[in-house]
């Protein structure tokens, strides 16, 4: 469970925290030198170089460049070519707050789950959402499966794939190309098989 702890926590990191702030760049620089992802415990050695060398040439273009990539990606104001939120893709209206966001919350609620949600932030925002899932391998494990199975990877691979394409920074081909690999290997550590849902982005 180690290794679900950490590397949904890095990877939340990421997707959460601004690189102009300094807890988003002190992430960022510890990618820097490529120790982290040498001891990565998911994808193969080829993957991994990939998504390697994307983090790398993406952190050579400096912290005020991510910073732009990251406000334009995930703060706006502009339209997302990549919404980071579940309900844009599993809701039949394409909003924030969806029916999906609903059946999540009822979901950690009847299971007990303490997580700290900010209300104007949706809970099913790709970075809380590793989040959670790291909380989930230190504290509840047996609720992985069915968290992974019914309200995450219905919809990330499909983001992670508009992510890749829609980042003009090489950094966040990078974050999509690593969450992508982790969380089918996490599926296949764990025999997970996604539910099929009906996507409308």
């Amino acid at each position: 469970m180690e290794a679900i702890i950490n590397t949904s926590r890095v990877l939340g990191g990421l997707y959460c925290f601004d690189p102009k702030e300094a807890e988003g760049w002190a992430l960022i620089s510890s990618l820097a030198d490529g120790a982290l992802l040498a001891e990565w415990p998911y994808g193969s050695e080829s993957e991994l170089a990939c998504a390697w060398r994307e983090l790398q040439e993406g952190i050579e273009t400096g912290r005020a460049d991510l910073a732009r990539e990251y406000q334009r990606l995930f703060i706006g104001p502009q339209h997302f070519n990549a919404p980071a939120w579940g309900s844009v893709y599993l809701d039949r209206d394409r909003v924030l707050f969806g029916s999906s966001t609903i059946e999540l919350r009822q979901w950690i609620r009847l299971n007990e789950i303490s997580v700290t949600e900010v209300e104007r932030t949706p809970i099913d925002h790709i970075g809380k959402m590793f989040m959670l899932l790291g909380w989930l391998a230190e504290q509840k494990p047996e609720l992985m499966p069915e968290y992974l199975t019914e309200h995450l990877m219905p919809w990330v691979p499909r983001y992670f794939g508009l992510l890749a394409a829609d980042a003009q920074n090489p950094f966040y081909q990078g974050v999509a190309r690593l969450s992508d690999i982790t969380l089918k290997a996490i599926c296949a550590e764990l025999e997970v098989v996604p539910a099929k849902k009906k996507l409308y982005l």
